[in-house]
């Protein structure tokens, strides 16, 4: 699941002769999601609150406070990885994370997306991994 859109907001890199301004191109992904059969949110639930709060600075609260109001039956992981290139020429990085659990694969799950903003004077790339644990 893949969304690509152009932001209103705009960057600008100044040097000294001439200031450029930058259009943001935004694209989220789900890159992988377990199959819980009572997963508390959907795919699109998650990646629709991420696009509407994508320039948010604290993203991770943000989707925190809007999960805690989604189920009172389950625990709420996030882990997020934001990496920053000042180009395109920079961002060949080969970056490796792992996680481990032992869960009920019927009421625990995941969901990881990425959102990766291109302003043209700098890449910046999140991963964000939700994780649910059922309680009761």
């Amino acid at each position: 699941m893949l969304c690509t859109r152009w932001n209103n907001k705009s960057a600008f890199s100044t040097t000294a002769d001439k200031t450029t301004q930058f259009m943001t191109k935004t694209t989220t992904s789900v890159t992988s999601h377990s199959a819980s059969a009572t997963s508390p949110i959907s795919v699109e639930f998650l990646r629709d609150l991420v696009d509407s709060n994508e320039d948010c600075d604290d993203l991770t609260n943000v989707i925190l406070n809007s999960l805690q109001k989604k189920s009172s039956k389950h625990k709420f992981l996030i882990q997020s990885t934001v990496i920053v290139a000042p180009d395109a020429l920079d961002r060949d990085l080969n970056i490796s994370t792992n996680f481990g659990a032992i869960w009920d694969s019927e009421n625990d799950g995941y969901i990881t997306i990425k959102l990766d903003r291109d302003d043209g004077s700098e890449i910046n790339s999140t991963l964000l991994t939700v994780y649910w644990i059922y309680t009761n």
